[in-house]
């Protein structure tokens, strides 16, 4: 590098300028010094003045050395800046100077220094350096000889450490040990370097970009040699850790060259790092795929236990090959399960199709082991998916395995059927239950319900095990999942309702467990079979036809089994009744017994309550609390010393009133133990049998015609006990209709019979029947206690059943009130109209007035009968016969006129046929005369009409006679 003086300035002198230059070389330290010299004649200087002609640079550089002169170092001034420094000569002289110091580079004139001609002379010094060394392997370092040149060189071509460096770096990677081999120690220590200098590097360097390139190759090319031994390592599936320290060590000097920071600036150059990352994921895909054609070769059994083992291999062995992958930007589940996915599915694919094909579908060992290897392999799959996706993998067909299994998913149905049916039937038996009294508050149930309940949940686990996503799977498995469990309840009661059958001394605790086993199972499945058949799942994912289709199969399945469980119950229940039918029958004796004859036992009964309260003592016989509960045929008369008195004041006659409450509290007792042993359904389904159990009893017991008090007190006894037993159907109809009408009185029978006769014209269609046309109202009388009747009759229309060809007809209408013990006829009259001669429409338009009382008006049963008469010489003949209830009568109001009303006329034994209130009457008849004058005058009628027919046919000729004169 060289150095000079631009110019010198002397301002004492404004007139004078000079300018000076003067080369210095490439050293700083050059000191200058300021002096005056005087020359002499013989051409030395002299120290006394100075010439103005000699030459000012010559005097200043060979004056001689004064401690007075001023002196500069040039090392103090900058480059290419002017500074000004006013120099003192001494004697009063100074001088002014401007001084510039600049840089003359003349490395132009030699050519630059390409990357090869450096490369080719770091490699000579290098190896020249190893060829002198006296160690076995060389360590990279240069001597100082060497290393002055060196460094020399490349501080004059102003070449970069960090090119340097890497310079450096390509010679270690392609050494040739056949020289002498490199120590290793070497190549950290460049790396070191290299690193260390990387954040000073200036980028716009010539040499940079083509040291990198070369760099890059060499990488390259020690990343395959580092990797070559290394090809047939099985990356896939991972095995072990530790076979990854040794690549990894391999690997390390590799990875520093690959994370520096300068191959980030220069983005459209190859960098040594994607080529080792595309290198290792070749060699992952290569053992991946080298496992796969492994896969292609296995048997069905094999390759299951194989995609087994490597569902389990990925999940507890991956993390340390997922780690080291990760750092060279590879995803190594992800890559490996993309080049395996394709001989994955072949395998797997082709495997389940000759199963299919080979399986013998009569022998259910080998149909058992065939679903239980293909379910375990469909939730491998299902797992090692999971762990896939977590890795956000593109879509491949390990994605849509669900379809290989579209033909096997009937076969899982079937195992699950098959293997739950047999534990079902393994289940402890009523038998095995141990003590069956200590259940303490709780309700009695069999032992094996809760393994039964285990199976019923293993069906539900094994289908949320398999996370159905398809369609196919999911109607199949949600309807065959329903009705798997209710085949299981079948099976599970048919088996509790054998063994509760069988004779046994506690028969009755067997019924019960059997009967509260059959509903809790049943229960158990009503409640939660939604849950259990992924019905959540099956919304989201099926259709709504297949949705509704799933929903309506197992709503229909669950009610059946219902339907069969029930029946089983009933049946199981109808024999615990059984066992309870002594108590009964004497509820029922009891109960349709009179006064007189329940009057000793419910003396019993109130003995032995004050006797549990009181122990009574005597020397010869004490009663206790327990003793009392424990006997069965107790008879309070056999104790010895109780008191005549005590037992006389009880022989009264016991009230309606008291019985019943009798009555109901044994029937309390009955009802409440049997609650505290059943279920809610089941005892309500055993409050049926009670009450079909004790409507026969009562049946056998009831007396016939007896008082209506005697049957209203048995209605109303069975009207509270059907309340407390909560059976709203099912009831005895008959039974409690006979008992209420019995409880009748014999006028409530007749009101009855004509109020049932006036609803059943009312709700009956007849059609075009004939009828009468009339206008009726009613109007309150002044005393307010008088109801009058206004009826105008205007037409009739033609009797179908009269022929008016052959018989003279005479039509008139007679209004009656009915009944007569209402209405008697010597009080009520009863208006008739005159006949209207041969005619078959016949017109009135005539006005009645009936008056009857407020209290009968209003009376249900009270009516008006409109009856039609055919005007005969001897008798006047019933054509027909219609009734209008008085409380249907509208009130006459002078805004509103009252409407034509037509009123069907009936045949005259219509109102005799199968009345219920009529055979009523008909059988109380013998025993009350009401009922006898009732039938009586009804039957006397209807015997002179048949009697007078019987005459006419058999005095046909004489009565013709008679008739024309």
């Amino acid at each position: 590098m060289l150095f000079f003086f631009q110019s010198f300035r002397f301002f004492n002198s404004p007139k004078k300028f000079l300018k000076f230059f003067r080369e210095f070389g490439s050293q700083k330290e050059v000191t200058l010094k300021f002096g005056v010299l005087n020359p002499k004649k013989d051409g030395t200087s002299s120290k006394k003045g100075v010439s103005r002609s000699a030459s000012l640079l010559r005097k200043l550089t060979f004056s001689e050395r004064k401690s007075t002169d001023e002196q500069l170092k040039l090392s103090i001034f900058p480059l290419d800046i002017s500074v000004r420094k006013n120099i003192n000569l001494g004697s009063g002289k100074s001088v002014l100077l401007e001084m510039t110091l600049k840089r003359n580079d003349h490395r132009n004139l030699i050519n630059p220094l390409d990357f090869d001609d450096f490369l080719e002379m770091t490699r000579s010094f290098h190896e020249w350096q190893a060829e002198n060394c006296e160690l076995e392997q060389y360590d990279g370092n240069l001597g100082d000889p060497t290393f002055s040149m060196f460094y020399s060189i490349a501080f004059f071509f102003e070449i970069p450490s960090f090119v340097l460096k890497i310079t450096e770096m390509t010679c270690f990677l392609v050494w040739d040990d056949e020289m002498k081999k490199l120590d290793e120690k070497a190549l950290t220590d460049v790396s070191l370097k290299m690193t260390a200098c990387e954040s000073e590097v200036d980028l716009q360097h010539l040499l940079l970009n083509p040291s990198l390139i070369y760099l890059n190759d060499c990488a390259c090319n020690t990343i395959r040699c580092i990797l070559q031994p290394f090809s047939n390592e099985p990356f896939f599936p991972p095995v072990s850790s530790s076979r990854l320290k040794t690549i990894n060590a391999s690997l390390k000097l590799i990875t520093d060259i690959c994370i520096l920071d300068v191959w980030d600036e220069f983005e459209n150059l190859a960098n040594p790092s994607n080529f080792l990352s595309l290198e290792l994921k070749k060699l992952l895909e290569k053992s991946a795929e080298k496992y796969g054609e492994t896969l292609k070769k296995m048997e069905f059994h094999e390759l299951c236990r194989q995609v087994q083992s490597l569902w389990l291999t990925l999940s507890n062995e991956s993390h340390p090959y997922c780690i080291f992958f990760h750092q060279f930007d590879i995803n190594y589940i992800g890559a490996a399960m993309l080049k395996l996915d394709l001989s994955l599915a072949k395998a797997i694919r082709r495997s389940l199709i000759n199963q299919l094909e080979e399986i013998d579908h009569r022998n259910p060992t080998e149909l058992e082991n065939f679903t239980k290897t293909t379910m375990r392999l469909f939730v491998t799959l299902r797992n090692l998916l999971n762990l896939i996706e977590t890795f956000h993998l593109p879509d491949c067909r390990l994605f849509h395995f669900e379809e290989w299994f579209k033909e096997i998913t009937v076969f899982w149905t079937y195992s699950w059927r098959e293997v739950t049916q047999k534990m079902v039937e393994r289940t402890i038996t009523l038998d095995e239950d141990g003590d069956s009294v200590k259940y303490g508050a709780r309700r009695p149930l069999p032992a094996g319900l809760y393994s039964f309940l285990c199976i019923q949940k293993g069906i539900s686990d094994d289908m949320a095990r398999l996370e159905f996503t398809l369609p196919h799977h999911l109607v199949i498995c949600s309807a065959s999942v329903v009705n798997i469990m209710c085949q299981n309840i079948n099976t599970y009661a048919k088996k509790l309702f054998n063994e509760a059958m069988r004779n046994h001394e506690e028969k009755a605790s067997r019924l019960v467990r059997a009967t509260n086993g059959i509903e809790q199972a049943m229960c158990f499945v009503e409640e939660g079979y939604r849950r259990f058949a992924q019905f959540q799942r099956v919304e989201e994912i099926v259709d709504k036809d297949d949705l509704a289709a799933v929903r309506t199969t197992s709503q229909r399945l669950l009610k059946s089994t219902r339907d069969t469980c029930e029946l089983q119950i009933s049946t199981l229940l109808s024999h615990f009744v059984t066992l309870k039918n002594d108590i009964v029958m004497r509820i029922a004796k009891n109960l349709c017994a009179d006064g007189k004859e329940s009057n000793g036992g419910l003396v019993r009964i109130r003995i032995l309550k004050m006797l549990k309260f009181w122990n009574f003592k005597s020397s010869e016989f004490l009663i206790q609390n327990r003793t009392i509960s424990k006997s069965k045929k107790l008879d309070i008369l056999q104790i010895p010393f109780f008191p005549f008195q005590f037992q006389k004041s009880y022989k009264r006659e016991v009230s309606a009133t008291e019985r019943i409450e009798s009555i109901l509290e044994c029937c309390y007792g009955l009802v409440d133990d049997v609650r505290c042993l059943l279920l809610p359904n089941c005892f309500k389904l055993s409050t049926r049998h009670f009450a079909t159990s004790l409507e026969t009893e009562i049946r056998k017991n009831i007396r016939q015609k007896q008082p209506a008090e005697y049957y209203s007190n048995i209605y109303i006894a069975l009207k509270y006990i059907y309340e407390f037993l909560e059976i709203d159907d099912r009831k005895d109809i008959n039974l409690l209709s006979d008992l209420h009408l019995n409880s009748f009185s014999t006028n409530d029978l007749i009101l009855s019979y004509y109020d049932s006769l006036c609803e059943k014209i009312d709700r009956t269609r007849f059609g075009n029947s004939p009828h009468v046309d009339v206008h009726i109202s009613y109007i309150k009388m002044d005393d307010e206690n008088t109801i009058s009747i206004q009826i105008k009759l205007v037409k009739m229309s033609p009797i179908e059943w009269i022929d008016v060809l052959s018989d003279r007809v005479d039509y008139f209408v007679r209004l009656e009130l009915f009944p007569k013990i209402l209405f008697p006829s010597n009080k009520f009259d009863s208006p008739t109209t005159n006949p209207m001669p041969q005619s078959t429409r016949p017109q009135w338009k005539e006005l009645f007035e009936i008056q009857v009382p407020l209290e009968c008006f209003f009376l249900r049963g009270a009516c008006l009968a409109i009856s039609v008469f055919d005007h005969e010489r001897f008798v006047d003949r019933l054509v027909g016969r219609g009734f209008i209830s008085l409380h249907s009568v509208p009130e006459a109001s002078e805004e509103k006129p009252t409407q034509r009303l037509q009123v069907p006329l009936l045949a005259n034994d219509f109102s005799d046929q199968n009345n219920v209130f009529y055979q009523l009457l008909k059988n109380r008849s013998c025993r009350d005369a009401v009922a006898k004058e009732f039938i009586e005058t009804r039957t006397r009628r209807h015997q002179r009409i048949r009697a007078l027919q019987t005459y006419i046919k058999r005095n046909r000729h004489r009565v013709g006679h008679m008739l024309l004169g």
